[in-house]
């Protein structure tokens, strides 16, 4: 009897895990695209990087950065609640997080300027 309820719980979790999970989540009628969300994020990613640069941290801050935050979803025509559940989307699937992540990385190296131009 032990030996059959084994088998039995092996055989449904082996269901179980190949029926659910990110895959089959259907994604949000909102979602933004992902190239526009590349986009997006590397902006942020310089909205906070430069504002931690000047107030210690972005979470702690005195200042508020939601202002800031405010006007960059505007000048992608995008909403905060469009922003988070995109993001949330992309992190509950690994694969296109990572690739996101990727070409932010890409695309805020593109914007680096190299040390020659500083230099007159």
């Amino acid at each position: 009897m032990n030996r059959f309820a084994f088998i039995a719980c092996v055989v449904m979790l082996f269901a179980l895990s190949c029926t659910s999970g990110p895959a089959a989540e259907s994604a949000p009628s909102n979602l933004i695209p992902r190239d526009t969300f590349v986009v997006v994020l590397a902006d942020v990613r310089l909205l906070e990087g430069a504002y931690s640069t000047s107030y210690e941290r972005v979470d702690t801050s005195d200042y508020a950065i939601a202002s800031y935050y405010q006007r960059l979803f505007e000048e992608h025509h995008i909403t905060k609640e469009q922003y988070l559940i995109s993001y949330d989307y992309y992190s509950r699937h690994m694969d296109d997080l990572l690739s996101i992540e990727s070409d932010v990385a890409a695309r805020l190296e593109e914007m680096k300027l190299p040390a020659d131009s500083l230099i007159q």
